[in-house]
């Protein structure tokens, strides 16, 4: 009998872990685990027992890693894979979200298939689909490619929110939705923009206290930047804030909260300023993108703006944004990007670019 692994234990989302193998009658007889971290029992909360990586009586198996990061993974495959007879399965999701039961993979294809305009990122998601609310068979070759597909931002870091001729122009007006994270130097994007849109106009919004503070005290004396310390959805409410500096996230649940925000909606802020067009919209706000753009659904429809949106926060953004941007104006071209090399997740850092 083959030993089904699973690497490494992760107590506070184990459970979201396991609920794809019980859906999948697939049983986990042993979790591996480093124990550099203290405090891991030697068995987990459903009875399977817990072993360090090298223990003397590993046996050949299937091994489901469970790791995140690019790297830790890449470094992972080399040392289970010396043994021939192990085969190592990944997933890029259910690590961090679990198994999601209503993820349409259906939705998806057609999004990348109809959708999607052509460009190496979007084969590569193409290619990589069995790792999406999944576990699949470790390819080295697809994670090598998102290395090479995340050059471009460790070349030119200003790319970030921009492909081809996604950007802002002179005399434009621009929305920065989610503008920085508690270190500004790393996460201000405002003065790219700046270098862009020269007598343009930048409101940029940003929920969490210190990075607003960084923000306003940095730009108090351009006119042509609003730093604006509210969220951004679909309506105004009051929410509650969780400050974790550049992933900072607002939530209904006020016992994680750090304190209340106001939000606000594109459309009504457009409206009460009177703003004539809006030319370029940027959002990486931590999963809030797909309210944020139901609150846009005017402006979008009336000004066409060039957008920048983070589709990594949540799976589901993958179809369900550029599904939502092509029913509110069917005119845009949307291009998938992977354009970020971080040691995350290989999904983070996904984007979509529309015109």
């Amino acid at each position: 009998m083959l030993i089904n692994y699973l690497a490494p234990y992760n107590k506070r989302n184990y459970s979201e872990i396991v609920n794809f193998f019980k859906l999948k009658n697939i049983k986990i007889h042993i979790v591996l685990h480093n124990f550099s971290s203290e405090g891991i029992e030697p068995i987990t909360s459903d009875g399977v027992p817990i072993f360090p990586y090298g223990f003397t009586n590993f046996q050949p198996g299937n091994i489901y890693l469970s790791i995140t990061r690019l790297g830790n993974i890449l470094n992972f495959a080399d040392i289970f894979l010396k043994n021939k007879n192990n085969k190592l399965y990944i997933s890029f999701t259910i690590p961090q979200y679990g198994y999601i039961e209503d993820f349409d993979m259906n939705k998806l294809k057609f999004v990348i298939e109809n959708i999607f305009e052509d460009n190496k990122d979007k084969s590569w998601l193409r290619n990589s689909l069995k790792y999406i609310n999944n576990y699949a068979e470790f390819d080295k070759n697809i994670f090598l490619e998102r290395i090479k597909l995340g050059y471009s931002f460790l070349e030119k870091k200003e790319e970030t929110y921009f492909y081809k001729n996604i950007r802002p122009r002179p005399g434009d007006i621009v929305i920065d939705a989610g503008a920085g994270g508690e270190n500004s130097e790393v996460e201000d994007y405002i003065k790219i923009f700046l270098r862009y849109i020269k007598d343009g106009k930048i409101y940029a919004f940003e929920p969490e206290k210190k990075a607003f503070i960084n923000l306003y005290e940095k730009y108090k004396d351009y006119k042509n930047v609003e730093i604006i310390n509210k969220a951004v959805s679909n309506r105004e409410d009051t929410k509650y804030i969780v400050s974790k500096g550049s992933a900072t996230y607002i939530t209904d649940n006020q016992l994680k909260a750090d304190d209340k925000i106001e939000t606000v909606s594109i459309d009504n802020f457009v409206k009460e300023r009177k703003i004539k067009k809006v030319d370029f919209i940027k959002m990486d706000i931590e999963g809030s993108e797909y309210k944020a753009i139901l609150g846009a659904k005017e402006t979008i429809k009336k000004f066409k703006p060039k957008l920048a949106i983070c589709v990594y926060h949540h799976p589901k953004d993958l179809y369900e944004i550029p599904l939502l941007i092509k029913n509110i104006n069917p005119e845009y071209k949307i291009y998938f990007r992977i354009n970020e090399l971080v040691n995350f997740n290989p999904l983070v850092g996904a984007k979509i670019f529309a015109y």
